[in-house]
């Protein structure tokens, strides 16, 4: 792709479509953005788009026909999204995706250190905890309905053990009908989540000491598990990939989180005083100018 400059970029972001909570780490990043390159609004046409999350629900729903036209294009999209690590402080900043399939901000810096709270392995217990997914979301793309899925990986898991099993909707996941899915089963239950509106988080961490394992396709939740050397069980596409256990060997499955992928994982999430300072962004735009995206 030949941009306007050799180095020198015409960016859009679309301020109508972030979400609410992400508009001030949206605003720091256009900042450090303006200070290498020329950014617009709403344009359709710029060298580069920027978005809000991959989730097309909401006030986001939008992101969708941007995401699609730059992709056709065949133009780098920068993503910026809620992170997984420490809810409310890091945020992903990646191109193309925020999955595995995603180019992320990825240096050799060594920044464990600032996320020692929270890689410390915990105590766990018998359940298999299953964890979905919003189904409007680019991470769910070519997916089955969340029901149906699910209903696979109990009958999968069902062949092997007898083990506890607990669903676990996702928090913001409307119109799936997963009580039904788990009647069908023994010893199987729908837990929702208990949301904290006022911080954006979840029980989740409580509900890990109970888990036996964690299994999700891609979802945020499986990195949650996995920092805290969790045994988890994800798809190809999971940025847990590589420390994922095979779902048909469940009775054999072991923690396999290792310091070298905790050293990878939290190079895919940054502090906001690390968004505004440019870091994130400075590695992005080499790889955009390199041609990688």
């Amino acid at each position: 792709m030949l941009f306007r400059s050799k180095y020198h970029m015409l960016l859009s972001y679309f301020p109508d479509q972030i979400s609410l909570a992400g508009r001030p780490i949206m605003d720091k990043f256009i900042r450090a953005v303006s200070s290498t390159d020329t950014v617009v609004k709403n344009s359709m046409t710029a060298d580069c788009a920027i978005i809000w999350s991959v989730l097309w629900q909401g006030r986001m729903l939008a992101n969708k026909k941007v995401y699609e036209t730059y992709t056709a294009a065949k133009k780098p999209i920068v993503i910026l999204e809620t992170g997984n690590l420490i809810r409310g402080k890091t945020y992903k900043v990646c191109l193309k995706n925020i999955n595995r399939q995603g180019i992320h901000a990825y240096n050799q810096l060594d920044r464990l250190h600032k996320f020692s709270n929270i890689t410390a392995p915990i105590t766990t217990g018998d359940d298999i905890l299953i964890c979905c997914q919003q189904q409007f979301s680019l991470l769910w793309n070519n997916q089955p309905r969340v029901e149906q899925w699910v209903h696979q990986i109990v009958t999968s898991l069902r062949k092997q053990t007898d083990r506890p099993i607990v669903i676990r909707p996702h928090p913001r996941q409307q119109l799936v009908d997963l009580q039904n899915v788990s009647a069908k089963f023994k010893n199987v239950c729908v837990k929702p989540p208990i949301r904290n509106f006022s911080s954006d988080t979840t029980d989740f961490l409580n509900v890990l000491n109970s888990a036996y394992c964690v299994v999700g396709y891609n979802a945020g939740s499986v990195i949650e598990a996995a920092v805290r050397s969790v045994p988890i069980c994800a798809d190809q596409s999971s940025l847990c990939h590589d420390v994922s256990n095979s779902l048909y060997k469940i009775n054999e499955i072991k923690p396999l989180t290792t310091n070298d992928w905790l050293k990878f994982i939290v190079q895919t999430e940054w502090f906001e005083d690390e968004i505004a300072a440019g870091t994130a962004w400075t590695i992005l735009r080499s790889s955009i100018l390199r041609g990688e995206y």
